[in-house]
Parts: structure tokens; sequence; C-alpha cells
């Protein structure tokens, strides 16, 4: 499971989500045309700012810092389409890392493993538990 991450998200949270707000209620062609500048401003940070202060003292304060580095190696096609989905999507959800844990803990999965993605989205999985085979025959008995 992957989410967007309630942790080091403020960025998004508190400038993307009123700008979605807004978004998503225009038609396609007055969005598509919205997303340009903005995927060319965040392309253009992304390969001009934040991969060249990648691992220096500034570029570890910079906000977002793993994540923008990450998307410095995309193509602008694919960074317009990460700023066309920001754009587009009527609702996110950002999904603290305990909140994920619990999820998956009182699903009642087995090997539990949570870790950050570039520090702001979560991933996570986990497996059923192995069933006896002893205990699925006599399931099937009661049917």
């Amino acid at each position: 499971m992957w989410v967007y991450g309630f942790e080091n998200n403020g960025l998004v949270r508190n400038i993307v989500e009123p700008v979605r707000r807004l978004s998503t209620r225009m038609p396609p062609s007055v969005l598509r045309g919205l997303a340009w500048p903005l995927a060319l401003w965040f392309h253009g940070v992304a390969k001009g700012v934040y991969r060249p202060l990648h691992g220096t003292a500034v570029g570890r304060r910079l906000p977002l810092d793993d994540y923008l580095t990450s998307v410095a190696d995309f193509s602008f096609r694919q960074n317009y389409g990460i700023v066309f989905d920001q754009l587009v999507a009527p609702t996110a959800a950002y999904i603290t890392g305990s909140e994920l844990e619990k999820w998956f803990h009182e699903s009642g999965l087995e090997d539990v493993q949570i870790s950050h993605r570039h520090e702001n989205s979560w991933r996570g999985r986990g497996r059923t538990p192995l069933v006896d085979a002893s205990v699925r025959s006599r399931g099937q008995d009661l049917k």
C-alpha cells in the first residue's frame, strides 16, 4: 500500500489543497492550460534548484527535498502529469505513519513493514496469516 503522508506535506496540504478546491471545478481544457505553467515551474525548480542542492546543508533544509530531487530525473511530460494529477483529483487524504500502522495491525496482517517514501509518503505491506490445513478442511465441512 502507498499513501500520501501527513508528515512533511505541510506545503502540499496548505498550498495545493486550496488550489485543488478550485481546480476540480474547472473544465478539463482550462485545467490543462493551468497545469502547463505550474508544471513548467515545478519541473524547473526540481531540476534547477533541488537537484544541484541535494545533499548539501541548504538542500536538506528545503521542503520536500527527497521528493523533489527524485522528480528532477523525470521528463517534463512526467512532471506535467504529476501537477495535473494533483489539480484534477477531487480529494486527497494525508495519512500519518501511526494511522497506517494501526490499519495494518487491526487487519490482522503479519510481517508488517512500514516505511517512508521520499519523506512525504508512506508505504506498507503485510501478509495474511497462514491457515492450518486442518482448520481449512473443517471450515469446508461446515458449508
